[in-house]
């Protein structure tokens, strides 16, 4: 099974000597002040050194006492503590090469050489694995050389997987989204968001003691908390002999083959059951798909949900997970899908899916190690009637999504998103978000490794101001007003205000004047905005919000030609409207 350490002969031994400078036997290590063992791990037939690859100090009693990533051309260092006493072994986990392990050495202060571990590559025996479909879940996945050759391999990844998260040495940018689909599989919403840190996964799974114990869904209040298997917890002890494991594989898909695993018929926890899928060429471990089984009967049905996590190696030979997603239902129903059903079936009725995809990974040199393929789109904006409308800063973005750009000095923006499919196309200008007009979306189908272009026409100010009123710009006398109301003390907006612009005509009769109370009126929405048109200027207003007993303080507003004024203050603005936040005094809280 791969796991007898195998010595290289005399002859290796002289012509490796071009590769290390200088060999020893096996037994003698180099020790420094520092108490170091440096080695080189190299191909035992190819007399070549192999590189990015695992090795791990093993102690005395044959536990791991630490593990480190080979360089390129294979060599390592261990740092050691002060005193270790005992024979020392280091052993290779190169995924594709045999486990091997060095003869036992002692710890040394005087001198001595460095450690050779001698490596064969394995034969493409995944390649020639045939998968018996009434093949029997085994308690271990070591029950015979053909699944052991492929848990082994998948151990090695999920041990470098894990290795590399515990170090934290990159710095990596991820995309999270959330999806929400009906009982038909139709998509109803879609969120993104980024995540950046040094975690090479966002999502975080309960540690192997907790789910071993208490099970993979855990009942809260009411309410399920779903956690996914990780790296770690695949290639605890506990895992391996709580669940039984066959060989797989699919037609559709003959370069990969499967290790299923399931829980022991023993276990009655909720759990998880699933493949874990490797390239039969290289050895590399793929993905892990995974269902939910041995629920509760509240949450039993035709579909229990579950989730994927897909694994890749960096160039550098740490291991990372680079997309996962995990799909829990959220609601269900029960019905009888034909008349000889004697009870209902359960079905979901919405799912809610979770998940991640890293984008970006860079070291802690600021050089990039990797960059994930993107849909590009590339809107140019194109001015309008107004002739002064800048088409340079203006922000375009994908609707629910976090990615963006803003358009250059030619009017055009780029914005690179890891996104397949249809999605909506926003744009906001200075003029928009004063306003607080919010334009009409375009569709757009992006596809990964391919360009999608887009023209945006930016709307004249008439034209907002008509689609924020609702009405037509009847003369060049026409204002609005708009902005929030806000909250003093949670300064959150304050929907439901009533915001009203209040002025006296004054008319002149035979004898004398005649003044008539004149008032416009609007409505906060959720956001708290609100817009008064039909105001023309030369005609001072009184502005005021009212909520529920609460008042802003009354403002003075007057527009003029060429400006507005304020209060005590006026300001010089071409513009036909003008934007006025209020701010209601609060003692209680708002409903």
């Amino acid at each position: 099974m791969g796991k007898t350490p195998f010595g290289p002969t005399r002859r290796r031994r002289v012509l490796q000597a071009g590769i290390l400078g200088l060999l020893v036997s096996l037994g003698g290590v180099r020790f420094t002040a520092a108490q170091t063992v440096a080695g080189q791990v190299v191909d035992s037939v190819a007399q070549s050194a192999v590189g990015s690859g695992f090795v791990i100090l093993l102690g005395p009693d044959g536990g791991e006492l630490d593990r480190t990533l080979t360089s390129r051309d294979g060599r390592f260092t261990f740092e050691l503590g002060p005193s270790v006493p005992g024979a020392l072994r280091v052993r290779s986990e190169r995924i594709g090469y045999a486990l091997s392990t060095t003869q036992p050495f002692e710890a040394r202060v005087d001198g001595g050489a460095t450690v050779v571990v001698w490596v064969r590559a394995l034969p493409r025996l995944l390649t020639e694995i045939s998968v018996e479909e009434t093949s029997e879940c085994g308690l271990s996945p070591e029950r015979d050389d053909q699944t052991a050759s492929v848990w082994e391999e998948a151990r090695k990844a999920l041990a470098a997987a894990s290795w590399t998260a515990s170090r934290r040495r990159f710095i990596i940018v991820s995309d999270i989204h959330e999806r929400e689909t009906d009982r038909r599989g139709q998509q109803t919403a879609e969120r993104h968001r980024p995540h950046r840190g040094n975690m090479t996964s966002p999502f975080v799974s309960s540690s192997p003691e907790v789910l071993l114990e208490r099970g993979y869904v855990v009942d809260r209040a009411g309410s399920s908390d779903y956690f996914a298997p990780d790296a770690e917890t695949l290639q605890d002890q506990g895992f391996v002999e709580s669940h039984c494991f066959r060989l797989v594989s699919i037609d559709e898909r003959p370069n990969i083959v499967g290790l299923a695993f399931e829980p022991a018929p023993s276990r009655r926890l909720p759990d998880v059951k699933g493949v874990l899928w490797l390239d039969r060429e290289s050895y590399e471990l793929r993905s892990l798909e995974y269902d939910y089984t041995n629920l509760p009967p509240v949450l039993q049905a035709r579909e229990t949900g579950g989730g994927r996590i897909e694994f890749m190696p960096l160039p550098t030979g740490e291991w990372i997970v680079h997309r996962w997603v995990i799909r829990i239902p959220m609601s269900f129903r029960t019905e009888r899908i034909d008349r000889f059903d004697r009870e209902p079936r359960r079905f979901p009725s919405s799912f809610k899916e979770t998940g991640g995809e890293v984008l970006s990974v860079t070291n802690s040199a600021g050089q990039s190690v990797y960059r994930a393929e993107m849909a590009e789109l590339l809107v140019t904006v194109a001015g309008n009637e107004d002739g002064n409308a800048a088409t340079s800063g203006v922000l375009v973005s994908i609707e629910n999504t976090w990615f963006e750009a803003l358009s250059d000095g030619l009017g055009v923006a780029r914005i690179y998103a890891p996104l397949n499919g249809d999605y909506g196309v926003v744009f906001t200008t200075p003029a928009t978000e004063a306003l607080g007009y919010a334009p009409a979306s375009r569709r757009v189908t992006l596809q990964r490794g391919n360009t999608t272009t887009l023209q945006i026409d930016l709307p004249s100010t008439r034209e907002m101001m008509e689609e924020i009123c609702d009405a037509p710009v009847t003369s060049d006398r026409f204002r609005v007003l708009v902005g929030t109301v806000n909250d003093s003390l949670t300064g959150l907006p304050v929907r439901g205000a009533h915001v009203t612009t209040s002025w006296q005509d004054i008319e002149e009769s035979p004898g004398a004047f005649v003044y008539r109370d004149r008032y416009a009126t609007s409505s906060t929405d959720d956001n708290g905005y609100y817009a008064i048109c039909g105001l023309e200027f030369a005609r001072p207003t009184v502005l005021v919000a009212e909520q529920g007993g609460r008042t802003s303080k009354p403002l003075r507003i007057a527009f003029e030609q060429g400006g507005v004024h304020v209060g005590n203050g006026f300001f010089e603005t071409p513009l036909p409207y003008w934007r006025q936040d209020l701010i209601v005094v609060s003692g209680s809280r708002i409903p």
